[in-house]
């Protein structure tokens, strides 16, 4: 979303240093955006591509001495960003910004004192209070944890903690990730927000933290701490200021894909905006806590932030072009592969495009070399080439949250894995260690949990093949996972080798299944082992339909 204010506050700075006729200046102007808006990536890149075309010409005039001037000025931008085919969001921003960065004292003030932040040394005008962060350093991020208090004024006000922001005494600016967090009305909450480290040195002591708040009363709130030397903070202001529409509309869409996100399952409360509309949200509460799976919430949490940064495995992408825009602030975009991929629909995606913009989405359709996703940002109309990061940690979350809310009556098993697997481990003589298939199946009748190991060939598919069909002979469900399709499609071909003349109802019946992407090509031949071909068989339309793409395929390819 755009940060109104902090543009104005950094147009307010390039003008007490450079004068206003820095801004005729293209490639001066080009350069500044791109220093002082690094840590706005979707603004910086906008207000680059402006001057580059010209917007300071079309800004020629500035300041606005009077009404009239500021009228005639602003018009005359407009001109300009219509003929640049901005969209209408986007230049009713761009205005925002030049008519609170550009209009003199005294003028058109009821506009400029509508967004300019009121300053307080306490909460005593919010509908929260924080108490103070403590500040924590990590070989690979600095976390400000602090506990949020809601403060009932007689108005139902929700909050989204948008970002949080270090200064350090050198004027160097950490951003944390958009990883939002939704307080609603009425609740207190325990946050913690992390700012990764990069390969910039960050000094803690004589640095200030700011943490922006996004309510739903129209305002932005953001709350201002010194950090001592000794890491500990002290409260220096809380700003509040008035929205633009564009901001509050960007916040309700955080609202609600936060609130799409959060487990269904846990118990409702409402969410109401300014408006008097309400949404449904979810307030998730634990059933089950310990230290245990503190520690584990802990390394998930960890893993999936190193994941959202883009830092596992990139594919190369291009020839780029949006295609949808939804109400939403949802783009469609469809982009060339240079080398296959399978992905499933609704994979979790990040997209990184020249200049370091960067958008978060997930896969709306993958096929062939071509690939269509839904992301968060617009990347512009087109884009020559871009990398994709495609990192499970839309699983972890899901996991994180499952393990938040184990119940003991319940996820027995579950616990026990988390609580007493990691002491399963012995130093025990590797000689005095169990071995071979028949010590699996003993351990299997007296164990609840078993750990197999043994280097590749020793046999280990055999085994689990042979257990989980002799579950299947008693009745029994047996679930088989890996990290890998491969391993899977190594377990099911084994089981389905090993069904006799006499069992094969078994499999035409659809008890075994392989679910997901086969990559075994003699697996995948089977006309009932998996969950594509099962459902041909028993449905002739289908089958019929894939008979004929399949001879269009082969016609093209002639």
């Amino acid at each position: 979303m755009w940060h109104t204010a902090e543009m104005v506050k950094i147009f307010e700075k390039m003008t007490e240093g450079y004068g206003y006729d820095i801004y005729q200046n293209r490639k001066l102007c080009v350069a500044l955006c791109n220093d002082l808006f690094a840590d706005y990536s979707v603004e910086k890149n906008i207000m680059q591509m402006l001057f580059r075309a010209g917007l300071g010409e079309a800004m020629k005039g500035v300041p606005f001495k009077s009404e009239r001037e500021l009228k005639m000025g602003l018009s005359n931008i407009e001109k300009f960003l219509m003929a640049q085919a901005i969209e209408s969001s986007v230049r009713d921003d761009v205005l925002d910004v030049m008519r609170l960065a550009f209009v003199e004292k005294g003028v058109n003030s009821e506009v400029k004192s509508a967004y300019q932040p009121v300053i307080s040394k306490n909460f005593n005008d919010s509908h929260f209070k924080m108490t103070l962060p403590v500040i924590k350093e990590f070989a690979d991020r600095i976390e400000a944890s602090f506990k949020f208090l809601y403060v009932n004024k007689g108005e139902e006000v929700d909050s989204v903690l948008e970002k949080c922001i270090i200064t350090d005494k050198f004027g160097k600016m950490h951003s944390s990730r958009m990883d939002y967090e939704l307080l609603t009305h009425d609740r207190s909450k325990n946050v913690t927000i992390s700012i990764p480290e990069d390969d910039k040195k960050k000094f803690i002591s004589g640095s200030t933290i700011e943490f922006i708040f996004l309510c739903s009363n129209h305002k932005k709130i953001t709350t201002s701490y010194k950090i001592n030397i000794s890491k500990t903070t002290m409260l220096m202001q809380v700003a509040v200021c008035q929205m633009t529409e564009a901001e509050y509309n960007r916040t309700i869409d955080i609202v609600g894909l936060l609130i799409k996100t959060m487990d269904n399952g846990a118990k409702s409360t409402n969410t109401i905006m300014a408006d008097g509309s309400s949404m449904s949200a979810t307030n998730e509460q634990p059933a089950y806590t310990s230290s245990d799976i503190k520690e584990y919430s802990d390394a998930l949490r960890r893993e999936i932030h190193y994941l959202k940064q883009g830092k596992g495995k990139k594919y190369k992408i291009v020839n780029g072009n949006k295609l949808v825009k939804s109400d939403k602030g949802i783009y469609t975009y469809l982009f060339e592969m240079e080398t296959e991929l399978h992905l499933p629909d609704d994979a979790p995606v990040v997209v990184e495009a020249a200049g370091g913009l960067r958008a978060v989405g997930s896969v709306l359709s993958c096929e062939d070399f071509q690939i269509l996703l839904l992301l968060d940002r617009d990347l512009n109309d087109k884009v020559s080439s871009a990398y994709l990061m495609v990192e499970p940690w839309k699983l972890l979350e899901a996991l994180g949250k499952k393990m938040n809310s184990l119940n003991p009556n319940i996820n027995k098993l579950a616990i026990k894995i988390m609580e007493e697997g990691p002491d399963l481990s012995t130093d025990t003589d590797i000689a005095n260690v169990p071995k071979g298939q028949p010590a699996v199946e003993h351990k299997l009748e007296t164990d609840d949990i078993v750990t197999v190991w043994g280097p590749p060939g020793t046999g280990k598919t055999y085994t689990m093949a042979k257990i989980a069909n002799s579950y299947i002979a008693q009745g029994k469900s047996v679930l088989i996972v890996s990290h890998s399709n491969v391993s899977v499609d190594g377990v099911i071909k084994q089981v389905v080798k090993m069904l006799g003349t006499d069992k094969q109802s078994v499999l035409e019946d659809g008890k075994i299944l392989r679910f997901g992407y086969v990559r075994d090509d003699e697996l995948s031949q089977n006309p009932y082992a998996t969950s594509f071909n099962y459902a041909l068989s028993k449905c002739d339309s289908y089958a019929q339909k894939e008979s004929l793409n399949e001879k269009e395929e082969s016609f093209v390819n002639k």
